[in-house]
């Protein structure tokens, strides 16, 4: 069974993997084994020349603190896989930061695919586990679009998010959400045909202005699977009959992740500086997260880390970077940058 190799051998910023194969110790991708970036979600790069200076302080930070135990370097590996466009999210980072305050894995359940296998290869995630949490998110995706259609009160972030979209909706394309929901309710949605159909309202909505990036290209992602791809594929398909311009549907697909980013950076960045939120809230025309909800985020946050110690700084200070630079290398502005304040802890 594959392990984790001994910590004074492992550089800051990596994690490594050993195997054994007919007696020998191995740290070979084929056998089992391998060394992982931990800041991938961050630079998407393994090559630490990529890192910035916040990724720097937080490895040096690391190396002050006493040898890190399996269970505490496994939160830190769970947090490498998140990504902001994951069904889960932003379940996914209160999932972390329980994580974080426990100082062990409550719950390493996947929250993104860019942790490239690791957790995977430890045993820690398995491919049953994984098929599972798809047939999850389906079906509630499938439950949410249901709730949409009826015009119920939304109280979740899903439930908003969904909401929202339905809106734009007329009367005439509202079959389709149903079919959506149909599909989703069946737990594992057959790409390939779910793919196609939702491509072809794609094809039929912006016939002359091709559609690129999140969540449109999900529809012509090579990996065509799995609980992130079906659930994008689905959001572009709302998308595509809502009869928004592209940069509309574009601009109401980030905002949800925006939103939540901000929240929760804010809410990590109060904690680690011992200062208030930044809340700005009342300066944004938000479209998911209100005043009331960030508090809640904030008091929430605080609670579930507890008292600090110097592992939980140093995990909560890598939440917050990767909050802040997940899914930003392709330099395009968002929320977070007018409130530079709700990441002040990583100057």
């Amino acid at each position: 069974m594959p392990r984790l190799a001994a910590y004074p051998y492992v550089p800051p910023g990596f994690e490594m993997v050993l195997s054994e194969e007919d007696g020998v110790t191995l740290l070979s991708p084929g056998s089992g084994g391998g060394c992982w970036g931990l800041w991938f979600n961050v630079s998407l790069s393994d090559d630490p020349t990529s890192w910035d200076d916040e990724v720097q302080r937080l490895n040096q930070l690391q190396l002050t603190l006493p040898a890190l135990s399996d269970e505490q370097r496994l939160v830190r590996a769970h947090m490498a896989e998140f990504c902001r466009y994951h069904p889960l999210f932003p379940g996914s980072v209160e999932r972390i930061i329980r994580n974080v305050g426990a100082e062990k894995p409550l719950d390493a359940g996947n929250v993104g695919c860019e942790g490239r296998g690791l957790l995977k290869a430890l045993g820690v995630q398995t491919e049953r586990q994984q098929a599972e949490q798809g047939r999850s998110v389906a079906l509630n995706t499938s439950r949410v679009l249901r709730k949409a259609l009826r015009g119920d009160e939304p109280v979740s972030p899903l439930e908003k998010k969904y909401s929202l979209l339905v809106e734009w909706i007329g009367s005439g394309s509202r079959g389709t959400v149903s079919w959506l929901a149909d599909v989703l309710a069946r737990g594992e949605p057959e790409t390939k045909s779910f793919r196609e159909l939702c491509n072809a309202h794609e094809r039929r909505a912006y016939e002359d202005t091709p559609t690129t990036g999140r969540p449109f290209h999900c529809f012509h992602c090579e990996q065509g699977s799995g609980q992130c791809c079906f659930s994008q594929q689905t959001e572009a398909t709302l998308l595509c009959i809502s009869g928004m311009k592209t940069g509309e549907a574009g601009k109401l697909f980030h905002r949800f992740s925006e939103e939540y980013v901000l929240a929760y950076c804010d809410a990590l960045n109060s904690w680690l500086a011992d200062r208030p939120p930044v809340n700005p809230w009342a300066d944004i025309d938000a479209l998911y997260v209100d005043e009331e909800e960030a508090q809640v985020i904030a008091e929430e946050t605080v609670e579930t880390l507890g008292e600090k110690t110097p592992l939980k700084v140093w995990l909560a200070g890598c939440l917050l970077k990767t909050l802040k630079s997940n899914q930003r290398w392709h330099g395009r502005e968002e929320l977070l940058d007018g409130f530079l304040g709700a990441v002040s802890w990583l100057e």
